[in-house]
């Protein structure tokens, strides 16, 4: 009996071990509950230093000055369910960065997360990640990446009589899953205002990537007060590669001509740091 007693015993000293190191946590108050924080990554553009006309934002404003509109789903890896999701909704203000806390009862595992910001805004950004869930790894941060990037169209001495210009890119993306996996293929236009008749004038419009290295055909058709195109002053097609969270620029200068009596068109594209001049579909 007496050894039955000393059984009876260890095995409960092993069973008491066992419910302590499984942490059962209706019971125990010190397992980690999972907690995600989000943060921006991309705040500039990566070449945002080599664009003068392009301000650089700082890099420590609050997280809604760079994704306004939050939206986030998280499922389980083995059973593929989903375990959390909210809806869109807005950041709050005065945060750095937006923590997601998780239910205590959630089980430790393998999870993967996906987190949409400013989808209802021109410059959307996405994030996902996975999440290995385990009494040591209960704080994980995820960082939230631009989904577009930007076209700067700058106009040097325009002829005083363009009021705007019809701008048509094609070839360009106009989706992406989850995972940064681009669709799509189409052709937008979009009207600029030149009625400002300034010497130096810029225009800049949000864009998918291009569908391929120098795919996208970049045409930018001057009209008039009278709305008809000023046939005469049209500047050539520009071959183009939009990419994610680079800003592409290209600078139009039109200089008068006395031996043709009319004005001509010069297009530069900046490569790296360097302005470099644009032959149809060449750059030198």
């Amino acid at each position: 009996m007496r050894m039955n007693h000393h059984i009876l015993q260890f095995l409960a000293g092993l069973l008491a071990l066992f419910v302590l190191a499984s942490c059962i946590r209706k019971e125990y108050e010190d397992c980690p509950p999972l907690q995600v924080s989000v943060i921006v990554k991309d705040k500039n553009y990566f070449n945002v230093k080599m664009v003068d006309i392009e301000e650089a934002r700082s890099e420590t404003m609050d997280f809604r000055q760079y994704v306004p509109t939050l939206s986030y789903t998280m499922r389980d890896l083995e059973s593929d369910r989903v375990v959390a999701h909210r809806d869109q909704f807005n950041v709050p203000g005065d945060i750095k960065q937006y923590d997601i806390s998780f239910p205590t009862e959630l089980p430790w595992g393998q999870y993967e997360i996906t987190v949409w910001g400013g989808t209802d805004t021109d410059d959307p950004y996405l994030a996902t990640d996975t999440i290995n869930y385990t009494y040591e790894t209960s704080q994980h941060v995820v960082e939230m990446e631009r989904i577009k990037g930007k076209l700067i169209v700058q106009a040097w001495h325009m002829p005083n009589t363009a009021d705007y210009s019809l701008n048509t890119i094609d070839h360009l993306r106009d989706r992406t899953d989850s995972y940064f996996h681009y669709s799509g293929n189409v052709t937008q236009t979009f009207k600029a205002d030149w009625t400002a008749h300034l010497d130096d004038m810029v225009w800049k419009q949000i864009l998918y990537p291009s569908t391929g290295e120098r795919q996208s055909n970049f045409d930018l058709v001057l009209h008039g007060a009278d709305g008809q195109p000023l046939a005469q002053w049209q500047p050539k097609t520009v071959t183009l590669t939009m990419l994610r969270n680079y800003l592409t620029v290209l600078r139009y200068v039109w200089a008068w001509n006395p031996g043709t009596g009319d004005y001509e068109c010069t297009i530069y594209m900046l490569v790296n740091d360097n302005w470099e001049v644009f032959h149809e579909m060449i750059v030198d």
